[in-house]
């Protein structure tokens, strides 16, 4: 029998991605995505709640999101569920969720990129002329 455990995350990113090198070469991204889900109080109220998502990705697929996600990006991810299960400090077992991602478009760049980008070509705009010469001019 077959099983999946698949994830679709549309959502916002938290901070700028981590990129490390593990000793076998392999270059690793971790980064969180905010998603936000309508619960329901006791008292039969609707609200919402931001959920996080721990984000990861290997290779040159990690080096592709270290040079175009940014904190604020509206980011589309396919992956993997994979969870971990750990010892915490205090000697409790613990469990950890992750996202293996396996494929992401950057759908909205972060407000900052978005400045960071219009300076960018500003500065690297040569201008036509600094001053008009006068052709007419006896020099």
């Amino acid at each position: 029998m077959k099983t999946l455990a698949k994830a679709t995350i549309l959502g916002i990113v938290g901070k700028d991605p981590e990129v490390k090198a593990v000793k076998s070469g392999t270059v690793i991204c971790t980064f969180p995505v905010a998603t936000m889900a309508r619960k329901k109080n006791p008292n039969g109220e609707f609200f919402e709640t931001t959920l996080w998502h721990n984000a990861i990705g290997f290779g040159k697929l990690a080096e592709n999101i270290q040079k175009t996600v940014t904190k604020g990006s509206k980011i589309y991810l396919d992956g993997t569920i994979d969870y971990q299960e750990y010892q915490g400090s205090d000697g409790t077992q613990k469990t950890s969720t992750k996202i293996i991602i396996n494929d992401f478009s950057v759908i909205a760049k972060s407000e900052y990129q978005q400045s960071k980008e219009q300076l960018e070509s500003v500065g690297n705009k040569k201008p036509d002329r600094l001053f008009e010469i006068d052709d007419d001019l006896p020099f």
